[in-house]
Order: structure tokens, then sequence, then C-alpha cells
């Protein structure tokens, strides 16, 4: 009986390192999806940081759209009255085919990027 209790022992001894190796291994695997996880944060930090810095940059650059935007409509106003001071067609103009053109643009992009505005 003494060798019996003795190869049950070491079956145990072994079936305990075998515990360990699974163990390790799920660490190891552990270690690698969190090294793999860390990587991944600090690549998407980055770029919402980016995204930001540039949200910013646009947000000035809409700003100043606005205001030019603002300025050219009333041009365009006073283009119009001094077009028909002088009893010219302004819609025959080239001139007013281009400023609807640039107004339709500004207004697609508005439509477009709404959020923003």
């Amino acid at each position: 009986m003494n060798t019996l209790q003795t190869i049950y022992n070491k079956l145990a001894d072994k079936t305990e390192l075998a515990k360990h190796e699974v163990n390790l291994g799920l660490v190891d695997d552990l270690k690698k999806d969190e090294t793999l996880i860390i990587s991944q944060v600090k690549t998407i930090e980055d770029l919402l940081g980016q995204v930001v810095n540039l949200e910013d940059k646009a947000k000035g650059y809409k700003n100043e759209l606005m205001k030019n935007f603002d300025k050219f409509n009333s041009l365009i106003s006073k283009i119009t009255i001094s077009y028909k001071e002088l009893g010219l067609d302004w819609n025959q103009s080239e001139t007013k085919s281009d400023a609807l053109k640039t107004i339709k643009r500004v207004g697609d992009l508005i439509a477009k990027y709404k959020k923003y505005f």
C-alpha cells in the first residue's frame, strides 16, 4: 500500500504542476491582451487628440467664413441696388452667377456639417 500511496502522491504533484502551467499560460495570455489593449487605447487617445485639435481649427475657420459670408451677402445687396440704379440687369451678370455658386457652396457646406454650424 505504501507503493500505491507514493504513486498517488507523485500523480498529485504532477497534477498540481499541470494546474500551475495552465494558470501561467492564462496569465501570459492575459498579459498579451493587456499589452494589445493598452496600445490600442494609446492609439485612439492620440487620434482623438488630433480630432479635437482639427475641430478647434475648423471652428476658427468657420467663424471667419461666416463673417466673410455676411460681408459677401451685404455686398451682393449693394451691387443689386447699384445695378438697378444704373439700369443694368443684375440677373444677366456673370458676377451674379458666380456669387450664386459661392452661396450654394457655403449652403452645401453648412447642410453637410450642421452640427458645426
